[in-house]
């Protein structure tokens, strides 16, 4: 008898769609459930292999936790103005470095670069789990070291099977031999690392060497971006991560909110747009939820990385005093970070906190440091914090709030990110950060520079020596012959920079102004003395960058102002005076003698002694026909001109490591410099030093949207003088009156 399946038919008819419901319910929840799940399973792959002896936990489960791989270019992005914008190609990262890992060739190794916080050590965890959950046959054998290990180097030498495993060395700016001397430090890696089929080293950008740096017995072959390069034991290729795009971030929420919670998420995109720098630092992405809650605006790193810190403080609350743990986190960063290099790594033992700890009531052994902790202990009670840019973050915060600034103390990229924005506003009354300046200078990018260097002038600059008259610092040039004109090997000399010759006529010594003349002080100058500029814009820039827009008659009268100024203030003997340098004063300052001293003088006026002679002991110059202030090679970063891509002048001292033997700084680029000297076609005419006439007069020194050819040492210009440019300044000299 047939069955009869109308009523299951009737039931099923009834109950459709309720049905439907539940089994769209019951495959949703598993697709919810299944990154969850995948998720865990990777922190605990993760943890149960690096978790007790390289990785803390916390930092396993904050770097898988709604990771989203990250793509990356051949480009640094650092080097663009808007790194929001930035239009480069790029790729999946763990597409490309899966197909680097697959080369046949064996040389072919991998530099992931990228600033603090984009996601390097995230990726080398997530990359390992990725690579464990492949099929056997296409799995890698891989080894992942962490460089800030004070056992790295041990663990390296007992990984077995060296030929078939590819390593990961995570963190190369943490590595303290590195900081100390990275030539060696890398050479001496490469080394131990030899026998291994691929290395990967993942750093900060701007701490790895460039390539002129990295020592040749390292064998790494300097590669471009593209990978060109002679063939050498290695080949390393060069990949930067990429700050996230709009898709990325909105991948990021989608994981981190989930598909329900779309108000959080609109409200999150609105920060991310406000604030370029969560997706610049993916890292960030995670304290959105605190950003949301607080309702300030955040528009810089330090207060983004301060508001995390109290949002911590207030969480730890049911602990310790958040005031206490405040003042104990910037001390504790403060010791790890001075004490990082005899205790072998920036973590702390337990029993070397446990003083400071309860100095501030702070019970080390009953705290328990959850997962959102920004301090994190590892298995053998060591205690470090979670990103090493907290540590810098409080570092430069606590310097920032103590009367003396410690000029011996080194500040890394990060901590000088920090300095320039965290300064506070009346930044004149604190000389102590003056050095501070340097460093930024030293370190920064031409364009960071600039930056740095304008806004030190709306907070006003501390650097007395450019904006005041009476703190203008000089350089000793002593007397002697040099080389003037323009050499053989000069392909860009031109007829007008010729014969060379040794130029014997300065047999006096003088002092070069360290800087040119600023707007600051061309003010002073005309404030004093009721002059009118020919050309009101000279005021306008900001007051620590060059003064431009001047004739050279108005340079003369500065000159003549400056000099009755300081002789009636006994600064000055009536025998010395304050002049434009003569060409021939100028390219020697530029340039250097046939002999340089062995330790060089600069001297504020006042710390000058006209009395007596300095005749310091003298050594030969090395380059006396160098091409540039520095040598004989154009370097962008050492001077401001067309290829340095700034556009405008920049703050004065921007360019420190760019001087010349003498120290003078600025004489490259910036602005073309007025000379006494009248024009002459060559050297075989004699030269004019004397201001009367209305001849042509001389210009040097290069400017800020000239190519290399104006910034050589040889390079000379002509200018009517009652014309004012954009590109005209002037620095003058202290000499005798012959």
């Amino acid at each position: 008898m047939p069955t009869d399946y109308s009523p299951l038919l009737h039931w099923l008819s009834q109950n459709a769609l309720p049905l439907l419901g539940i089994v769209t319910a019951v495959i949703a929840a598993y697709y919810g459930a299944k990154p969850v799940w995948e998720q865990h399973r990777k922190q605990k792959l993760l943890e149960q292999k690096f978790g007790s002896e390289f990785y803390h936990p916390d930092q396993i489960r904050n770097s898988t936790r709604y990771y989203v791989p990250p793509y990356c270019s051949s480009v640094d992005p650092s080097q663009e103005a808007e790194l929001r914008q930035v239009l480069v190609p790029q790729e999946k990262l763990f597409d490309v470095v899966d197909r680097h890992l697959r080369t046949s060739d064996s040389n072919r190794h991998l530099l992931l670069l990228a600033d603090s916080g984009m996601g390097k050590s995230s990726f080398v965890l997530n990359y390992y789990a990725h690579n464990q959950k492949q099929p056997r046959r296409k799995r890698h054998r891989l080894a992942v070291v962490p460089l800030g290990a004070p056992n790295a180097d041990a663990y390296i030498t007992k990984i077995a099977d060296q030929a078939e495993t590819i390593i990961f060395l995570d963190a190369y700016d943490e590595d303290l031999r590195a900081t100390k001397d990275h030539r060696a430090r890398l050479a001496e890696l490469m080394r131990l690392c030899a026998g291994f089929k691929r290395i990967l080293i993942t750093c900060r950008t701007q701490f790895f060497p460039r390539d002129e740096e990295i020592p040749k017995d390292s064998g790494i072959v300097r590669v471009t971006p593209r990978g060109l390069g002679e063939r050498a034991t290695y080949e390393f290729w060069k990949l930067y991560l990429t700050p996230f795009s709009d898709e990325l971030v909105d991948a990021y929420l989608h994981k981190r909110y989930g598909r329900l919670r779309w108000q959080k998420r609109q409200q999150a995109r609105e920060i991310v747009a406000k604030i370029p720098l969560l997706s610049v630092r993916p890292m960030l992405l995670a304290y959105i939820p605190d950003v949301l809650a607080s309702g300030k605006q955040i528009k810089t790193a330090s207060e983004l990385y301060s508001l995390m810190l109290e949002k911590w403080y207030e969480r730890e609350s049911g602990w310790v005093n958040p005031d206490h743990l405040r003042t104990f986190s910037e001390q504790m960063a403060f010791d790890l970070y001075v004490n990082a290099a005899s205790r072998g790594s920036e973590r702390i033992p337990g029993q070397e906190l446990q003083p400071l700890a309860q100095k501030w009531n702070i019970a080390l052994e009953d705290w328990q440091l959850r997962g959102r902790s920004l301090l994190n202990r590892d298995a053998e009670g060591n205690y470090k914090f979670a990103h090493r840019s907290i540590m810098e973050f409080l570092v430069v915060k606590r310097l920032l709030a103590e009367e003396h600034f410690s000029a011996d103390l080194k500040l890394t990229d990060q901590m000088e990110a920090f300095l320039s924005e965290m300064a506070p506003d009346p930044l004149a009354i604190k000389p102590e950060l003056v050095f501070s300046i340097r460093l930024l200078f030293e370190k920064t990018t031409p364009v960071q520079r600039a930056q740095i260097g304008d806004k030190l002038a709306k907070r006003g600059d501390p650097r007395l020596e450019v904006t005041t008259v009476e703190h203008m610092q000089f350089c000793l040039v002593p007397a002697g012959p040099f080389w003037m004109g323009s050499p053989d090997f000069d392909n860009e000399a031109l007829e007008r920079e010729k014969p060379l010759h040794t130029n014997s006529q300065l047999d006096y010594e003088y002092w070069v102004a360290r800087f040119p003349i600023t707007v600051a002080q061309y003010q002073l100058f005309v404030t004093a003395s009721g002059h009118k500029p020919a050309n009101s814009e000279c005021l306008k820039d900001p007051a620590n960058r060059p003064v431009r827009y001047v004739t050279w008659h108005e340079a003369v009268k500065f000159c003549k102002w400056l000099t009755a100024k300081w002789q009636q203030e006994g600064r000055l003997p009536a025998d010395w005076a304050v002049q434009l340098p003569t060409e021939a004063e100028w390219e020697k300052a530029a340039r250097g003698g046939l002999e340089l001293p062995t330790e060089m003088k600069i001297q504020p006026i006042a710390g000058i002694k006209f009395e007596e002679s300095y005749s310091p002991a003298l050594q030969p110059n090395p380059l006396p026909q160098r091409l540039y202030l520095w040598g004989n090679e154009a370097q962008a970063n050492l001077a401001n001109y067309d290829e340095t891509k700034i556009g405008t002048t920049s703050a004065v001292g921007c360019f420190p490591a760019g001087c010349s033997p003498y120290c003078c700084e600025e004489m490259s680029g910036n602005v073309w410099e007025w000379c006494r000297t009248k024009w002459r076609e060559n050297y075989k005419q004699p030269a004019d030093d004397s201001l009367e006439g209305e001849e042509v007069r001389v210009l040097r020194g290069g400017a800020f949207h000239f190519n290399q050819w104006g910034v050589r040492c040889a390079c000379r210009l002509r200018g009517d003088p009652v014309n004012w440019y954009s590109n005209f300044g002037f620095r003058v000299v202290v000499s005798p009156l012959l």
